[in-house]
């Protein structure tokens, strides 16, 4: 799924939820609390909505998120099925609820509202004191005592179960409004090519039944970014390493990533794929995975068997021959008087010459080696294959 939410609107803008909300006002207003409207004023452009000569209409409540359905209690009280709340630029949708709508002072105004459940909802009815609504996987009910704007106890679940899932909206049904205006829900679909049509089905003998031109809709795979990190920044040889791969992406679905990483060092597999655990998307970011890797050095960076014994370079040993060779035949040339101080010269060159050989030779273990550790991202139907790298130090 790109996560691609894609919305099939006919003509319908959140203006227009909240401004129906506001048609509730001609009844709600005039009965809330047993109290007649003293002072309801209609909007001057009636709340975005085309009324006939005589009508007027106000928005009585505003900012309510994504309103679906209302159901009038018969003190007043409006409770309107929310399917997800208020959004914020760039986050994904909050999670829908209900919500209790009241105006206390009877100016046709909400002052006072009380939210309750925990999933986006869409139809709602009051029944013999039960509040009944559905979501998208059951259909539950509140009991409501008289003039309670807010259940007092839990959600019953009448049936649940229903199928769910990315695809689950793809068929939907919706209302048309006195104006010939529908608006379905967010639907999610998978990567590919779909066709999407929609079918109006007449309830009267005025209209016939009708279906709409395809529309071609192609989602291609979420881009992803894999970072990889090590726990350790300096290995020691023999000891154990941690390797965590974290896919992200942009996407706003509740389904994450799927799928496995391939860790490797160079271009050598570390054992076999690694599943990568998904994530919806949240308030601090978009869908993701996660895996994890334990390995030991060797596996990292095999050592190189080294021979213990000292061992003396041949250059050097070579240079020390010719100068002893020199040395003697300066000492022969030399006068009488001079070759007391000219050993002595001989013996310091010899010493510090001594030493110079002996730093070269011997079996020292060298400061590490530095090992590029990739991760690599398969991809599924939804998301693109990405890839990362890090670097560590092997000694």
């Amino acid at each position: 799924m790109r996560s691609a939410r894609t919305s099939l609107t006919a003509a319908v803008k959140n203006a227009f939820i909240v401004a129906l909300i506001a048609g509730v006002a001609f009844i709600a207003s005039a009965t809330m609390q047993g109290q007649r409207s003293k002072a309801f004023t209609c909007d001057t452009d009636n709340g975005g909505l085309t009324l006939p000569a005589g009508f007027c209409a106000g928005v009585i409540a505003d900012n309510l998120g994504t309103a679906r359905n209302l159901v009038v209690a018969p003190n007043g009280d409006i409770f309107v099925s929310v399917r997800s709340g208020p959004t914020v630029q760039g986050q994904p949708p909050p999670a829908g609820f209900i919500l209790g709508l009241r105006d206390t002072n009877g100016d046709g105004k909400i002052d006072m509202q009380e939210q309750f459940g925990t999933q986006g909802a869409t139809g709602i009815r009051l029944r013999n004191g039960y509040l009944y609504y559905s979501t998208p996987t059951s259909i539950e009910r509140f009991k409501m005592a008289p003039g309670e704007l807010k259940p007092s106890g839990p959600a019953e679940v009448i049936v649940g179960d229903f199928p769910s899932g990315p695809n689950f909206y793809v068929t939907n049904a919706a209302g048309v409004s006195n104006q010939g205006l529908v608006e379905d829900g967010f639907i999610q679909l998978t990567g590919g090519a779909h066709s999407i049509v929609a079918t109006f089905t007449s309830s009267d003998l005025n209209y016939q039944n009708s279906t709409s031109n395809t529309l071609s809709v192609t989602i291609t795979p979420a881009a992803t970014t894999t970072l990889v990190a090590s726990s350790l920044g300096v290995v020691p040889s023999g000891s154990p390493v941690t390797l965590t791969a974290v896919v992200g992406s942009n996407s706003n679905s509740v389904q994450g990533p799927t799928g496995t990483i391939q860790f490797q060092s160079g271009s050598t597999n570390l054992g076999a794929p690694v599943a990568c655990t998904p994530s919806g998307a949240n308030a601090n970011g978009g869908a993701s995975c996660l895996a994890q890797l334990t390995t030991t050095v060797s596996a990292l960076y095999p050592p190189t068997l080294r021979d213990p014994r000292p061992t003396l370079p041949l250059l050097p040993l070579l240079f020390a021959l010719l100068s002893v060779v020199l040395y003697a035949l300066g000492w022969r040339w030399m006068p009488e008087k001079r070759r007391r101080t000219y050993a002595y010269a001989g013996f310091l060159a010899f010493a510090l010459l001594a030493v110079a050989i002996a730093g070269c030779g011997g079996g020292g273990g060298g400061s590490g080696k530095t090992v590029t550790i990739k991760a690599s991202y398969v991809g599924d139907t939804n998301y693109a294959a990405s890839s990362g790298t890090t670097k560590i130090t092997v000694q």
